[in-house]
């Protein structure tokens, strides 16, 4: 199983990439992933490549919303109310796994 593991909140992924700005294109999910709750863990299988990740609750959630096409904003504040984590802390994380979302090819931008 593939690592993409996030702590939201407590600084500690198994997958850190630079910052990823979209610069106006929209990200969302590849059409090729596919998601599972499994207990306090999201599984995600990419089709394409056979490669499964697995989620812990914050990143799943996040994994939730990002996939009913909620914005990156949104997807913050609702986090924050969720889940007790700093916003300063938070603010890396979420852009690092968003990064990694789309390093790995579970999200592309509507141009790809």
């Amino acid at each position: 199983m593939r690592a993409l593991r996030y702590e939201i909140g407590a600084v500690a992924s198994d997958v850190m990439q630079e910052g990823f700005a979209t610069t106006g294109k929209v990200l969302r999910p590849d059409q090729n992933v596919v998601a599972e709750r499994v207990h306090d863990e999201l599984v995600i299988v990419h089709l394409g490549t056979n490669r499964i990740y697995a989620l812990n609750r914050t990143a799943g959630r996040a994994w939730e919303l990002f996939a009913e096409g909620i914005d990156r904003a949104e997807i913050r504040e609702r986090l924050l109310t969720e889940f007790a984590v700093e916003g300063s802390e938070f603010d890396a994380e979420i852009e690092a796994f968003f990064s990694s979302l789309a390093s790995e090819g579970l999200a592309r931008t509507d141009a790809e």
